[in-house]
C-alpha cells in the first residue's frame, strides 16, 4: 500500500508539473516577437554606437585644427618679432621676406579658423543626432526590461523543459522497477502459498511414505518449472521495457542536439513561405485582381487541410490507446493464469476473453504501421 501511495503521489507531482510548464510556457509566436524586438533594441543601440564614433571622429578634428591654430599664432607671434627687430636694423629686405610670410600665415589661420567653425558646427549637428538617438532609445527601456524578463524566462523555460523530459524518463524507469519488485513479491507470496499448501500435503501424505514420496517428487518438479518459467517471462519483459526506455533516452538525447537545428529550419521555412505569399499576392496584384482577399482564402483552406490532418492523427492515437489498453488487460490475465493455473481452465479461458487473440496480433501488428 505505501508503495502505490508513492506512485500516485509522484504521478501526481509529474503531472502537476508539465501542467504548470505549459501554463508558463513561451508560445513560438511570442518568441519570434521576443526576436525581433530584441533585433530593433540592437539597431538602436548601433546607431547610438555610430553616432557616438561619428562625435569622437569630429572632435579629434576640432581638437587637431584647434591644435594647428595654437602652433600657428606662435609662429606668427615669432614673426611679428622678428619683423620688429629687422625694422629696428633697417634691414629692408628681412622686413618685406618677413611680412610675406606673415600675410601667408594670417591667410592660412584665416582658413584654419574657417575649417574649425565648420567642424564646430558638424559637432553640434552630430551632438545633436546623438542626442535624439539616446532619446530615441530611452523611450524602449521599460520594454527592454520586460523582454529582458521575458528572455531570462524563456531560458528557464528551456532548461526546464530538458530536465522535466529528464524526470519523466527517470520516472517511467523508476515505475518499472516498482512494477517489477512488486511483480516479485506477487510471485513470491505465491511460492509461499504453494508451499504452505505442499507442506499440508505432506503432512497428510506421511501416512503411506510411497505415496507421499511420489507426490512430493511431482510437486517439487512443478514447482520448479513453474518458477523457472515465470522468471523466465519476467526477465524477458524486464529487458524488453529497459530497452525501450533506453532507447526513449537516446531519442530524447539525439532530439536535444537536433532541436537548434529544427528551430532555424522552421524560422527560414516560415521566412520563405511568407516572401513567396508576397510574391504571389504582388503577381495577382499585377494581374488587377485583388491579391489579399486570395492569399486569405488560400490560408483558410490550409488551416482547414492541417485540422483535418490533426482530427485523423487524434484518431489514430485514440485507437493506439485502445489497443494499448487491451494489451494491458491481456497480459494481466495471462500472468494471473500463470500464477494461479487451478484457477483457470483451458478449455473456458478463451471464451471469457472478450477479444480473441488472434485480433490482438492484428492490432499489435497494426500498431507500428500507425506510429510509422
Amino acid at each position: 500500500l505505501m508503495g502505490n501511495d508513492d506512485e500516485e503521489n509522484d504521478e501526481k507531482l509529474l503531472a502537476n508539473q508539465i501542467i504548470t510548464s505549459k501554463k508558463q510556457k513561451i508560445s513560438t509566436k511570442e518568441e519570434g516577437k521576443m526576436i525581433r524586438a530584441r533585433a530593433f533594441l540592437n539597431r538602436l543601440d548601433g546607431k547610438i554606437q555610430e553616432k557616438d564614433d561619428i562625435v569622437k571622429q569630429i572632435r579629434e578634428s576640432v581638437y587637431l585644427t584647434k591644435d594647428k591654430i595654437a602652433k600657428m599664432e606662435l609662429n606668427k607671434n615669432r614673426l611679428e618679432k622678428d619683423i620688429d627687430q629687422a625694422q629696428d636694423q633697417k634691414n629692408i629686405t628681412s622686413v618685406n621676406r618677413l611680412n610675406s610670410e606673415l600675410n601667408r600665415l594670417v591667410r592660412e589661420i584665416a582658413l584654419e579658423q574657417e575649417v574649425l567653425t565648420e567642424f564646430q558646427s558638424k559637432l553640434d549637428a552630430a551632438e545633436m543626432d546623438r542626442t535624439k538617438a539616446i532619446i530615441e532609445r530611452a523611450r524602449y527601456n521599460s520594454e527592454e526590461n520586460v523582454l529582458k524578463e521575458k528572455e531570462a524566462r524563456l531560458i528557464e523555460q528551456k532548461h526546464t523543459v530538458t530536465q522535466l523530459r529528464q524526470r519523466q524518463e527517470d520516472w517511467k524507469v523508476a515505475q518499472m522497477k516498482r512494477a517489477h519488485l512488486s511483480a516479485l513479491n506477487t510471485q513470491k507470496q505465491a511460492l509461499e502459498q504453494q508451499a504452505a499448501a505442499q507442506r499440508s500435503a505432506i503432512d497428510e501424505a506421511r501416512r503411506s511414505k510411497k505415496l507421499a514420496h511420489k507426490y512430493l517428487q511431482q510437486t517439487f518438479e512443478k514447482i520448479r518449472t513453474e518458477k523457472r518459467n515465470e522468471e523466465e517471462a519476467s526477465r524477458v519483459e524486464t529487458e524488453r521495457k529497459i530497452k525501450s526506455l533506453l532507447n526513449l533516452r537516446n531519442a530524447i538525447e539525439r532530439n536535444k542536439d537536433t532541436l537548434t537545428i529544427q528551430v532555424a529550419q522552421k524560422r527560414a521555412q516560415e521566412r520563405d513561405l511568407r516572401d513567396a505569399q508576397k510574391r504571389e499576392q504582388q503577381v495577382i496584384d499585377n494581374e488587377g485582381q485583388n491579391g489579399l482577399f486570395y492569399m486569405l482564402r488560400k490560408q483558410k483552406n490550409e488551416k482547414l487541410e492541417q485540422m483535418q490532418k490533426r482530427f485523423s492523427e487524434q484518431q489514430d492515437l485514440n485507437r493506439l490507446v485502445i489497443v494499448d489498453k487491451i494489451l494491458k488487460e491481456e497480459n494481466e490475465k495471462e500472468r494471473k493464469r500463470r500464477l494461479y493455473p487451478e484457477l483457470y481452465k483451458t478449455s473456458t479461458t478463451n471464451k471469457s476473453l472478450n477479444i480473441a487473440p488472434s485480433t490482438i496480433r492484428q492490432q499489435q501488428q497494426e500498431v507500428p504501421q500507425i506510429n510509422q
